[in-house]
């Protein structure tokens, strides 16, 4: 359960001063920026928390008192985010796939968190979670509130069998390594870390790691739980890691995005899904460039890594016969063709998300069943080794 104490409590429910209380020397810790690095930037170092590891986050930024305080996560380091568009770094900030992980030494540690909701013009309708497990095994979800929130983390009664279970079934993550996984869509923020912890062992985590960059769909927009989204769900089917670089209305294709997604060697294949934000922003031939260079940069920095490219998933602009999405899918089919690289392997969105159904009313989002369809069949995909053409979808 969350336990929130009163000293923590705040009754401010703006971005700006959500989090008003924080711990002097927590505030003193650090007055840079820190930028997590394998060379330039490896997504799951620890710093400045000590004795646990961060997963998909490239820099912990420090929030002045003023704006609330704590520290503020972020997946794309600034010297990206600046190029980016103002969808995607204010995205950055929304841990999608973060996760905080460390074994517990003590018998209970907490983690002192909240979020910050900036929309003032419609509040959210539903609670934020975050998810608490054991390796793969789904412990509880917490509610988050715009106070500072206490995550009470303790040993599960059945740890010892849970890490046997593990251990027989080869599952991808050790059972005895806590997992904090963080919500997609709010930015959140991390006071605290109490307890006597220690930092994750590197054969407690999948050996492969996917890449997943994309649209609000990849960042898991409408979805409830932190495990809900596409990435997640297909992680935990092919028992690997995943890194999430979604952005609600902000996966623009910039030339820095590729530089940096190229110049990491933390992944092992990815899933780019390519399309739907630029499609009432740029026209055809602008699109087509974008998707070229997008594709050739990482491509040609990665030969030997599967990357599977994904146009746009099925939504209202098929149901109402848009050319302009026809023509975009055809471009991405198009691109992929022209590189005539065995490595890199085109995927209609319709045929991982095959009916109006698995979408919201929105018709544009996916619901949890669309989700769960998308992650199923990017899997069979996947280890089928199935090319575009064994599986293309009917014209709708």
């Amino acid at each position: 359960m969350s336990l929130r104490s009163p000293a923590h409590r705040s009754p401010v429910r703006s971005a700006g001063a959500a989090c008003r209380r924080v711990w002097l020397w927590f505030g003193l810790l650090l007055t840079t920026s820190f930028l997590l690095g394998n060379e330039a930037a490896r997504p799951d170092a620890a710093a400045p928390f000590a004795n646990v590891a961060w997963h998909n986050v490239a820099e912990i930024v420090p929030v002045p008192a003023s704006d609330g305080g704590g520290f503020r996560l972020q997946r794309v380091p600034a010297a990206v985010r600046e190029h980016l568009n103002p969808a995607a770094q204010k995205g950055s900030a929304c841990p999608a796939g973060v996760e905080l992980r460390f074994n517990l030494v003590g018998a209970q540690a907490k983690v002192i968190l909240c979020y910050v909701d900036a929309r003032s013009a419609h509040r959210r309708t539903a609670p934020v979670f975050v998810e608490v497990r054991q390796g793969d095994f789904l412990v509880r979800t917490v509610v988050l509130h715009e106070e500072w929130t206490e995550v009470l983390i303790e040993r599960p009664k059945l740890e010892a069998l849970l890490v046997a279970g593990a251990a027989r079934e080869r599952v991808g993550f050790d059972a005895g390594l806590v997992r904090v996984v963080f919500p997609h869509g709010v930015e959140v923020r991390v006071q605290a870390i109490e307890g006597d912890v220690a930092p994750p062992r590197a054969d407690q985590v999948p050996a492969r790691r996917l890449l997943a960059y994309g649209s609000s769909i990849t960042q898991g927009y409408d979805s409830v739980r932190p495990g809900d989204p596409y990435p997640a769900r297909l992680a935990r089917m092919l028992r690997v890691d995943a890194l999430n670089l979604g952005f609600g209305s902000g996966a623009f294709l910039e030339p820095q995005m590729a530089d940096w997604i190229a110049a990491r060697s933390d992944w092992d294949f990815a899933v780019l899904e390519l399309g739907v934000n630029l499609l009432s922003r740029v026209p055809a031939d602008e699109f087509r460039s974008r998707v070229r260079y997008f594709l050739t940069r990482i491509a040609a920095a990665h030969p030997t890594k599967r990357i599977w490219v994904v146009d746009q998933f099925l939504s209202f602009r098929d149901l109402n016969g848009s050319a302009k999405q026809a023509e975009f899918r055809t471009i991405v089919r198009e691109v992929v063709a022209e590189l005539a690289l065995p490595e890199v392997r085109h995927i209609d969105g319709r045929s991982l998300l095959t009916e109006p159904t698995g979408l919201g009313a929105d018709l544009l989002h996916p619901s949890p069943e669309g989700f769960a369809e998308i992650a199923r069949n990017l899997a069979l995909r996947m280890l089928s080794g199935a090319s575009e053409a064994a599986a293309a979808p009917s014209a709708r």
